[in-house]
């Protein structure tokens, strides 16, 4: 249910204007209040992040305040509300990213990071610094990781320290929310790389178009996790070790469930499901919802073979 109606703040960044038009304050202010009364109407704990119930409405008073002073774009509107909602701690309330504004372009590190426990590996680099593949991250522009976590969670939403190294990770990837992180920082970015075999190495990159950015060599990939939705397998030939992926917390059951209840909007996510999945889907929602693997049906064939091998 929280998945289904948090859904529909991802939508407001989308109202029909140019993501570069500087938008009237009054019309911003507008659009956050009708925001926050949907999340005080739709989410399970809107208020402990921020402090209760009184830190909430004092922090939402005052951000309706400053967006009603002076006209934003789209691009800064959402900047300064996913500030906000990123109090809430959940992983996953947020705005949709609008357009890119007119004469920008979208830049990324030709670098990819992957989250580990208690850290970020380096899994992509140029062909040229592949050396270095499979290095932990310790600092980047100069600032340790670990005192990077919490500016992070407050661009992304987050759950837990795995959100906020997914957000760092994320950061990394956008030179826009880069640029949040550290505002003067220029077309480049600097990592301190630990290697496998120990080095302490500097690594810098410049931000580059999409387009421009090289083929990235990879670390190698283990062929032995499950890839497809809720696939599972033993990882070890002596059968004690069991490993399912989940790539999508929605199932059969879910839609069901939906479906009985009459919720808005669940032949939409069954769609998006499908799309998602990259699997054709039925014309008859009921039997695109009949062909979908079941949580607990799954589960229950997965213990039941964990049980035979005790």
């Amino acid at each position: 249910m929280k998945h289904y109606v948090l859904t529909l703040l991802g939508c407001l960044a989308a109202l029909g204007t140019q993501a570069q038009q500087a938008l009237p304050g009054d019309s911003l202010a507008a659009d956050f209040r009708y925001l926050v009364k949907q999340l005080e109407a739709t989410h399970p704990d809107p208020y402990t992040g921020f402090g209760g119930k009184v830190f909430f409405h004092k922090a939402s008073f005052d951000l309706e305040n400053r967006l009603r002073q002076s006209p934003r774009t789209q691009a800064q509107f959402q900047t300064e509300v996913d500030m906000f909602l990123a109090h809430l701690q959940d992983g996953h309330t947020s705005l949709a990213t609008p357009p890119a504004e007119a004469g920008t372009m979208h830049l990324s590190a030709p670098c990819r990071l992957s989250v580990i426990p208690e850290g970020l590996l380096v899994t992509a680099l140029p062909e040229t610094r592949k050396h270095l593949l499979g290095s932990l991250v310790t600092a980047i522009n100069g600032v340790d990781v670990e005192d990077l976590l919490e500016p992070a969670a407050r661009i992304l939403a987050c759950e837990n320290k795995y959100g906020r190294y997914n957000a760092l990770a994320a950061c990394n990837s956008d030179n826009r929310m880069m640029r949040r992180l550290f505002p003067q920082s220029g077309d480049s970015i600097t990592y301190t790389l630990t290697t496998p075999q120990g080095r302490t190495e500097m690594l810098t990159l410049p931000f580059l178009p999409t387009a421009q950015v090289p083929k990235l060599a990879l670390v190698p990939s283990w062929e032995e996790v499950p890839q497809g939705q809720m696939e599972y397998k033993y990882l070890d030939k002596e059968k004690q070790v069991m490993c399912i992926n989940i790539d999508q917390i929605m199932a059969r059951d879910n839609f069901e469930y939906m479906q009985a209840c009459g919720m808005e909007g669940w032949d939409r996510q069954l769609s998006d499901y499908y799309r998602t999945m990259h699997t054709d889907m039925p014309a008859d929602p009921t039997e695109a919802i009949r062909r979908l693997p079941s949580f607990s049906g799954v589960f229950a064939r997965m213990l039941e073979e964990m049980k035979e091998h005790h």
